[in-house]
């Protein structure tokens, strides 16, 4: 490979990197819908886009410095590989802003049109926005599981596993009162276990 057809590896590379960095960042969020392998390839190519375009001028000043014999050849393309991930990482979480404060629908309502959600359910759109909760679990054999929906808690985003683990469980005396126990891990419950559950700040 000479020199030529590495320069078009790495820009190609340096191009598309931002695309799949955002796409994957969004999706670790629960930010985004699940697609097909062609939109999927198709959104981190439009991702790739927007952030090639914003940050056009951080690029252009890197080719200016290197062209210009400012930095060294080795130098000017982890440069490139630096504005493509810290770009990315800054735009990733920008939109997932705009997503998670419903500001494209707030403007949609506003201009009359009807929105479609990021979101693929309203599990993965909840527990993307929880915070520390308290939680009364009621199961299909209406017995109810009181715990603490706090960090160490989790909610599976596979469609097919909406399994939970609730980190810390409580007991409830005759008087209905909350009681601790030092010893307790929590408790992981299954998909199909769950009946709903309640929220409590």
């Amino acid at each position: 490979m000479n020199l030529e057809s590495l320069n078009i590896v790495l820009y190609t590379a340096i191009f598309l990197l931002p695309g799949f960095f955002i796409r994957n960042i969004l999706t670790t969020l629960n930010l985004t819908r699940k697609l097909s392998d062609n939109a999927t390839f198709l959104s981190c190519f439009m991702y790739s886009v927007i952030n090639l375009a914003i940050w056009s001028w951080a690029y252009i000043l890197a080719t200016n410095l290197y062209n210009n014999q400012r930095i060294p050849y080795y130098g000017y393309f982890v440069l490139l590989v630096a504005i493509s991930l810290i770009g990315g990482l800054i735009l990733s979480f920008v939109i997932g802003a705009f997503v998670q404060k419903r500001f494209i629908g707030w403007l949609a309502k506003r201009l009359r049109l009807k929105a479609v959600d990021p979101v693929d359910s309203t599990w993965d759109w909840l527990f993307s926005q929880l915070g520390t909760y308290r939680v009364i679990i009621t199961l299909k054999d209406n017995n109810q599981i009181y715990g603490w929906y706090g960090s160490y808690s989790f909610t599976s985003s596979d469609p097919n596993e909406r399994d939970i683990y609730v980190e810390y469980i409580y007991r409830l005396d005759e008087n209905g009162e909350y009681l601790d126990d030092p010893e307790n891990q929590g408790i992981l419950i299954a998909k199909d276990q769950v009946k709903h559950i309640e929220f409590w700040g």
